[in-house]
């Protein structure tokens, strides 16, 4: 009778030296690839985004803004994982560029709140129409089958690194 796995057992947190030796090979480790991937794809957005002189930074912040306008600084990059220094820098370009202004709530007195001028949201559907170019391009050839499975594949290995602190 063949021996049957116990699910619930717990593997062997230690890898074994044929999966560190797998690590050598840097197209069989998953986070050499994903972070191949990620800079193939943060380039192709670079590119894109320069027709309408926007950086990737300005369109995480566009993007979030799009989604919500009225938040703070800090909100903003709490969202976005990044420093509250790093957030007041790019906010203050985008300002510069006539794409966002700060103002006062009357009723949340804590903070300066960022919205979107009139070019700022006039940007949208073509941005946004370069960005799903890029999506297009690089899941071409991929079944949405697929490409579902590899947005679930890629949550789980962020809820599992964020939950486990990586250990």
């Amino acid at each position: 009778m063949p021996k049957v796995k116990n699910p619930s057992r717990r593997a062997d947190p230690r890898p074994s030296r044929k999966d560190i030796d797998k690590l050598v090979n840097l197209n069989s480790s998953l986070g050499y690839l994903l972070k191949e991937a990620h800079a193939a794809y943060t380039t192709a957005l670079r590119r894109k985004l320069k027709s309408h002189g926007i950086t990737l930074a300005q369109w995480y912040f566009l993007r979030e803004l799009w989604q919500q306008e009225g938040l703070t600084q800090r909100q903003l990059s709490r969202r976005m994982k990044i420093s509250e220094p790093t957030a007041a820098t790019a906010l203050r370009l985008m300002e510069k560029r006539g794409l966002i202004y700060r103002d006062q709530n009357e009723k949340d007195l804590r903070g300066l709140h960022i919205f979107l001028t009139e070019k700022g949201r006039s940007l949208r559907d073509s941005v946004l129409a370069k960005v799903l170019t890029v999506n297009n391009e690089a899941a071409r050839g991929l079944s949405k089958g697929t490409i579902r499975k590899i947005q679930v594949g890629v949550q789980v290995m962020i809820d599992n690194l964020v939950h486990n602190g990586g250990d």
